[in-house]
């Protein structure tokens, strides 16, 4: 939790019935005013079913109040695995992804809270699923649950659905460019974001090979009306590995967060990076290149990320930090300039907890939320 400038650990969770290796903390959103937050469990039960758990905070106390598995799950679905969670800024509808259902066609799931209660609203399927599509690889929601998003990298396309009352339907189909010209797959719909308002979108292709080998890229899709259209292709100006691994944007659509982990090269290879890009109508242009200050190799610096409301606040994972301790970087922006603010550990870190593997921050930028996959509690 944030006061002023100082960032402080408000609270420790962890899932009281998952087992060793459930891997609670895989996959994390916060909703907009920081009072729920869904946190994946992909290897819940000895089967691997999948499991997310529902907090809620009351004043500086946070309390579990759902526990979601999917009505019809199977094992291997590992439902609710890393980008396949996301929570409506309300706090009143989730999408969890479960990319191996059916020989990895996949599925995503949309759940409502009416109260303290969640029931599941409906089970999305891409329109003529094939095996190895992976559809449910990533997930996004907007602020009120109207619009929502889903990757199926294995083909990849990204998926809009619209909501009217308490049905979900495909608004528009996304194709990637190299699996439609080439049959190459650049991971395009692995990773994704939504404004709150569902008028821009990001999507990225960690691998695309325009600029060198695995540089990866983010596309800007932009709504007119029921039209979805790309916008911006985005890439770092700097050379990269994995740029759009993680993604995040502004409420106003005016700034993006891209972070590329595996960005580095010798003495700090793979210390990765955070990207800041810039809106000035329908144009993008690179802000800054975020750091840390004490940027070490494999750090993997960008494997989560970020935005508050007016992208002023930016949050980045550094799983690799210390050993696989891991750790996470807040940076401020004044006008056009960035500066860290704070590194965020765990109070009882240790060895190969991979801390910032997953984390979100509200858009008020007053909590942030960081998981650490591998720790043992």
């Amino acid at each position: 939790i944030r006061s002023g400038t100082t960032w402080t650990q408000q609270q420790e969770i962890n899932a009281g019935d998952a087992q060793e290796g459930a891997q609670f903390g895989q996959s994390i959103d916060i909703n907009a005013d920081g009072s729920y937050i869904a946190i994946g469990t992909p290897y819940w039960n000895s089967s691997n079913y999948g499991a997310v758990y529902v907090w809620t905070r009351s004043g500086t106390t946070w309390s579990q109040q759902a526990k979601l598995v999917a009505s019809n799950a199977a094992g291997a679905d590992e439902f609710g695995d890393w980008e396949m969670v996301a929570i409506s800024g309300d706090g009143a509808y989730a999408i969890v992804g479960a990319e191996k259902t059916g020989t990895n066609r996949g599925t995503a799931y949309i759940y409502v809270r009416s109260g303290s209660t969640w029931s599941q609203q409906q089970i999305l399927n891409a329109p003529s699923p094939t095996d190895q599509d992976y559809f449910g690889g990533s997930v996004c929601i907007d602020a009120s649950g109207t619009y929502a998003g889903v990757g199926s990298w294995g083909e990849d396309k990204f998926y809009i659905y619209i909501r009217s009352g308490s049905t979900w339907s495909l608004q528009q189909e996304i194709a990637g460019p190299y699996r439609v010209s080439s049959g190459y797959s650049d991971y395009f719909g692995k990773h994704c974001c939504i404004t709150p308002d569902g008028t821009r979108l990001c999507v990225g292709a960690a691998t695309n090979p325009t600029g060198g080998t695995n540089k990866g890229a983010v596309y800007v899709y932009s709504r007119s009306g029921t039209t979805w259209s790309q916008e911006a292709f985005l890439q770092a100006s700097v050379t990269t590995n994995q740029f759009g691994r993680s993604i995040d944007i502004s409420d106003d659509g005016d700034y993006i967060l891209s972070g590329s982990p595996f960005e580095g090269a010798g003495a700090v290879e793979y210390a990765g990076s955070g990207f800041i890009f810039t809106r000035s109508g329908t144009s993008w242009s690179q802000q800054a290149q975020l750091t840390a200050s004490d940027r070490a190799q494999n750090d993997f610096m960008g494997q989560s990320c970020a935005l508050n409301s007016d992208g002023s606040y930016a949050y980045i994972g550094a799983r690799g930090d210390n050993s696989n301790v891991g750790s996470a970087y807040v940076f401020t922006r004044s006008g056009t300039t960035w500066s860290q603010q704070a590194k965020l550990t765990a109070s009882d870190g240790a060895g190969g907890d991979r801390f910032g593997w997953a984390g979100d921050m509200s858009r008020d930028a007053n909590y942030i939320v960081v998981g650490g996959n591998s720790a043992i509690n």
